[in-house]
Protein backbone atom coordinates (compact mmCIF):
# COMPACT_ATOMS: atom_id res chain seq x y z
CA UNK A 1 0.00 0.00 0.00
CA UNK A 2 1.01 3.61 -0.66
CA UNK A 3 -0.03 6.93 0.34
CA UNK A 4 0.34 9.21 -2.56
CA UNK A 5 0.72 13.14 -1.63
CA UNK A 6 1.88 16.17 -2.42
CA UNK A 7 3.79 18.04 0.06
CA UNK A 8 4.83 21.22 0.38
CA UNK A 9 7.56 22.52 2.85
CA UNK A 10 9.65 25.64 3.91
CA UNK A 11 13.00 25.58 3.95
CA UNK A 12 14.32 27.89 6.35
CA UNK A 13 17.78 26.94 5.73
CA UNK A 14 18.63 24.78 2.25
CA UNK A 15 22.40 23.53 3.83
CA UNK A 16 21.13 22.46 6.82
CA UNK A 17 17.37 21.21 6.13
CA UNK A 18 15.81 23.55 8.98
CA UNK A 19 12.45 22.75 7.94
CA UNK A 20 10.46 25.28 9.31
CA UNK A 21 6.83 23.76 7.97
CA UNK A 22 5.60 20.70 6.21
CA UNK A 23 2.12 20.35 4.86
CA UNK A 24 0.99 17.20 3.02
CA UNK A 25 -2.03 16.82 1.01
CA UNK A 26 -4.12 13.78 -1.14
CA UNK A 27 -2.51 13.31 -4.54
CA UNK A 28 -6.12 14.15 -6.07
CA UNK A 29 -7.19 16.99 -7.89
CA UNK A 30 -8.45 18.67 -5.16
CA UNK A 31 -5.38 18.26 -3.05
CA UNK A 32 -3.00 19.22 -5.89
CA UNK A 33 -5.16 22.66 -5.67
CA UNK A 34 -4.92 22.65 -2.15
CA UNK A 35 -0.95 22.29 -2.24
CA UNK A 36 -0.48 25.09 -4.90
CA UNK A 37 -2.54 27.68 -3.29
CA UNK A 38 -0.30 26.92 0.32
CA UNK A 39 2.50 27.15 -2.26
CA UNK A 40 1.47 30.49 -3.39
CA UNK A 41 0.49 31.76 -0.02
CA UNK A 42 4.03 30.64 1.60
CA UNK A 43 5.78 31.67 -1.39
CA UNK A 44 4.15 35.48 -1.21
CA UNK A 45 4.55 35.58 2.65
CA UNK A 46 8.23 34.75 2.51
CA UNK A 47 9.27 37.84 0.40
CA UNK A 48 7.56 41.02 2.94
CA UNK A 49 10.42 43.10 2.15
CA UNK A 50 10.47 42.78 -1.55
CA UNK A 51 9.97 46.34 -3.30
CA UNK A 52 7.89 44.39 -5.81
CA UNK A 53 5.50 41.79 -5.31
CA UNK A 54 5.83 38.39 -6.85
CA UNK A 55 4.56 38.59 -10.69
CA UNK A 56 2.60 35.35 -11.84
CA UNK A 57 4.97 34.56 -14.23
CA UNK A 58 7.45 34.49 -10.96
CA UNK A 59 5.07 32.42 -9.63
CA UNK A 60 4.32 29.68 -12.64
CA UNK A 61 7.76 29.24 -13.04
CA UNK A 62 8.31 29.01 -9.63
CA UNK A 63 5.11 26.02 -9.43
CA UNK A 64 6.84 24.63 -12.77
CA UNK A 65 10.27 23.87 -10.69
CA UNK A 66 9.19 23.35 -7.22
CA UNK A 67 11.04 25.56 -6.12
CA UNK A 68 11.14 28.99 -4.98
CA UNK A 69 14.51 30.30 -3.38
CA UNK A 70 14.09 32.82 -0.61
CA UNK A 71 18.03 33.50 1.23
CA UNK A 72 19.26 30.67 2.25
CA UNK A 73 16.18 28.47 2.37
CA UNK A 74 12.92 27.65 -0.27
CA UNK A 75 9.83 26.86 -0.36
CA UNK A 76 9.04 23.67 -2.26
CA UNK A 77 6.35 21.68 -3.46
CA UNK A 78 6.78 18.13 -4.09
CA UNK A 79 4.94 14.69 -5.38
CA UNK A 80 5.73 11.64 -2.92
CA UNK A 81 4.82 7.67 -3.78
Amino acid sequence: MTLDTVNVLEIANLSLCQINQLRSYPDTPEGNKEAEATFREWVRDANPGRIEPITEEEMEDALDNGIFEVGDGAIIITHST
